[in-house]
Parts: C-alpha cells; sequence; structure tokens
C-alpha cells in the first residue's frame, strides 16, 4: 500500500507576479510556467565525454589485449559496459548535486499559495481505478478530502463478483459523493478505463487519479487544485509519494526505502532542472489538457506517454 504526500518542495514555480494578497482569491498570471534548466544534463555529458576522450585511448589499449575472436567480443562489450556505467554514475551523482542546489536556492513561491483558500472551489472528479483489487481504505481516503466540491469515481474493471458487491455496498453508504463506473470491455485496460470515464461521465475541469492500493492525504486536492489553478500551462501536479510504515512485511519495509528515495531526491528538483513526469497516480490533471492530447493512449506506460504529449501542447508539469 503506498501513501501519497503533499510536499510542496516537489512543486517549485517562479512567481512574476504577487498573487492577490487579502482577497481568498488568485492572480491567474500568478505563476507562470517556465522551461526547466539544462544545466544538470550538460553538465552530466560534459564530464561523461571528457572522460571518455581522456581514458578512451587507454581502454582501447586493452583490445591488443585480445587473443581470439571471442575475448575480443569480449574485450569491446567491457569497454561498452565501462563506458555506460561512467554515465550513470555521473548522472546520480549530478542528480545529488543539483537536488542540493535545488533545495537550497530555488524560489518556491507555491508554500505561499497554499495559505490561501479560493471564492469558489472548482469542481474535482478523483478517479479510483480498481480491477479485482478494491480497498476499502484506500477509496475512502478520497471520500473523506476537506476540499468540498468533488467527487469520487469508482472505475471498476472487476471480474469478480463478490468484490463488485462490496463496491456496491460502498457507494451506497456515500450516494452523494460515490459513483460506481463499470464498461462490457476492458479495452485499453487502465488507460481504456479513465479514458471511458472521461469520455462519457467526467465534467468536472479538474480530475486526480489514485491507485486502489493508494491513501490520500485528507489536504490532497485542496493543496494542489491551488497550484494548478494559478497556472494556466500546468497541464498536471504530481504529488510526491512515501511508503506506507504501516506495511510489516520485511520485503515491503526494503522496496519502502527506495521508494522513498526517489521520491524525495529524484523527483522534486525536475521542476528547475529536466522533465516532470505524470507518474500514474497521486496526481490531478487539467481536463482540458487531457482532451486535447486525445485522451491516455493505450499502451503499458499511459502516464509516461501522457506527460509527453501534454508537453508537445505546451503543457508542463509540475
Amino acid at each position: 500500500m503506498r501513501e501519497t504526500t503533499i510536499e510542496l518542495d516537489g512543486l517549485a514555480q517562479d512567481a512574476s507576479e504577487k498573487i492577490l494578497e487579502n482577497t481568498g482569491v488568485f492572480s491567474n498570471t500568478g505563476i507562470i510556467s517556465k522551461a526547466p534548466k539544462p544545466h544538470l544534463y550538460i553538465s552530466i555529458f560534459t564530464i561523461w565525454v571528457s572522460s571518455l576522450l581522456w581514458f578512451g585511448p587507454r581502454l582501447l589499449g586493452l583490445l591488443d589485449m585480445a587473443y581470439s575472436i571471442p575475448s575480443l567480443i569480449t574485450m569491446v562489450l567491457f569497454i561498452l559496459f565501462i563506458g555506460f556505467a561512467w554515465l550513470y554514475g555521473f548522472y546520480n551523482i549530478g542528480i545529488m548535486i543539483f537536488v542540493f542546489i535545488y533545495k537550497k536556492f530555488s524560489k518556491k513561491p507555491e508554500k505561499e499559495l497554499v495559505q490561501l483558500t479560493l471564492v469558489e472551489q472548482p469542481a474535482v472528479a478523483i478517479l479510483y481505478t480498481t480491477c479485482n483489487d478494491f480497498l476499502e481504505e484506500s477509496v475512502l481516503s478520497c471520500i473523506e478530502q476537506s476540499y468540498s466540491n468533488f467527487k469520487v469515481y469508482i472505475l471498476d474493471d472487476s471480474s469478480d463478483d463478490k468484490i463488485k458487491s462490496e463496491i456496491d455496498s460502498f457507494s451506497q453508504r456515500f450516494p452523494d459523493r460515490a459513483i460506481v463506473v463499470r464498461r462490457e470491455n476492458r479495452e485499453g485496460f487502465k488507460a481504456g478505463n479513465m479514458n471511458n470515464a472521461l469520455e462519457k461521465y467526467i465534467t468536472e475541469p479538474y480530475f486526480a487519479i489514485a491507485d486502489a492500493d493508494e491513501i490520500l492525504p485528507t489536504d490532497f486536492l485542496s493543496k494542489l487544485v491551488n497550484v494548478i489553478e494559478s497556472d494556466d500551462a500546468c497541464g498536471f501536479v504530481q504529488a510526491n509519494h512515501k511508503a506506507n510504515i504501516r506495511e510489516n512485511s520485511a520485503l515491503s519495509k526494503s522496496l519502502g526505502v527506495g521508494v522513498d528515495i526517489h521520491w524525495k531526491y529524484y523527483q522534486p528538483f525536475r521542476n528547475d532542472y529536466g522533465f516532470v513526469m505524470f507518474l500514474g497516480h497521486g496526481a490531478l490533471l487539467r481536463t482540458k489538457c487531457w482532451k486535447e492530447i486525445g485522451g491516455f493512449p493505450h499502451i503499458v506506460s499511459e502516464d509516461l506517454g501522457f506527460a509527453i504529449h501534454a508537453r508537445e501542447k505546451g503543457y508542463r508539469g509540475r
């Protein structure tokens, strides 16, 4: 089970105009999307290429040691492996350096945004996707949002009648908030499931996506809506995640370390240095952006495909 967190260090943006003070509303131009700086990747490739130019001739000298065709092939593969290993190493070292720069020196005016409230909260749809893995604790976290203007759409692709019955019983407990959406076929799997709901049922200007095992904090919508509302060029806001500390298995705890490192260090700095990716869940998306790119692509990594197409249309992630 995963818990979604709202860490605003992962939503850094630069303000060109002050948010209107003491009015409870936002300036629509309060935050302007700015292209990420290329310094990280320029630095990585510069160091990598320099290393290849310096050490390359020495590595190529190893080919003289080959005494047969198989040994020559082995040497070539070894040299190629060394080159790519250096690239991967420089990449990770570069990330740690630029994460430090980002945390110390980047402006984060979105921390002011969360202190404000909207005069009229825009409607939001939460898409809870499930296929034989319904978890009441997870969907209940969607229902219990502090934000007032939203509905939860349970997109049920389940084939198990018992699970379907559980979902129907749950939705009956919250008739004004929860809506069950089913379809006759599972074409496109998760992407097709979401596209079907968005095409036929969703009218809200924004929609959030929650996986079946995801736990949302109660302020999930309140914080993310503030960010996306303040920037017309923001196609989606991806919240940070953390491993669920309540999981008791050794495997879950071991994997949780890597999960937390990834979200804490490898994601937030992308606002300034790199490409912010939509990672499939725990995010708020702009419906207009989804329409302009023609919906979620029916591929395995529909989230990455969405982020790429959104960028091609001029939108950015946060």
